[in-house]
């Protein structure tokens, strides 16, 4: 089991605590509690708006379940389906066509080949899935006791750029 310890009012896992503050920091110029207060700041900004999007996955999720036990028996409606998916918000109309450039892209994602998530930020559910797919992969050094996360999100650590209409 994972020993947890206190970083502001987060509780952390004393792996990732270590490897934050012994490895990652070390060239940045930041101290340990820099690092956790922003992180803590930022997590406790974000969470009542994550909470807020995970019930409405979790929303969606029943009603598409619903919907597929009552529909689903004899075939799907392909019609019918899509129709569905639209009046729940799952699919969204088709934004305005938009061009992305490399301006001001940090090196690292623009010298470095590799596999990239390229989500339009516009679309809250591709990008909320896009930023926890990435937080997933770089967690992974930390989930050994998870084998069952490991198994859904290959070994390389995607990258993400969120791509903001003009």
């Amino acid at each position: 089991m994972s020993e947890y310890v206190s970083r502001g009012s987060l509780s952390v896992s004393a792996d990732l605590a270590a490897f934050v503050e012994t490895e990652l920091l070390s060239a940045t110029g930041l101290t340990g509690e820099q690092f956790w207060d922003g992180f803590d700041a930022a997590v406790s900004r974000l969470a009542p708006r994550n909470r807020e999007l995970l019930q409405i996955r979790e929303s969606m999720q029943a009603q598409i379940d619903r919907w597929m036990k009552e529909n689903a028996a004899d075939g799907i409606d392909e019609a019918a389906h899509i129709a569905f998916l639209e009046s729940i918000g799952y699919l969204v109309p088709e934004g305005d066509d938009f061009q992305v450039d490399t301006d001001h892209v940090d090196p690292e994602i623009a010298s470095i080949a590799g596999p990239q998530l390229v989500v339009p930020i516009t679309n809250a559910r591709y990008a909320l899935n896009a930023a926890m797919r990435v937080l997933a992969a770089c967690m992974m050094p930390f989930m050994a006791p998870m084998p069952s996360l490991q198994t859904m999100i290959p070994e390389h650590r995607a990258m993400t750029r969120c791509a903001v209409p003009r």
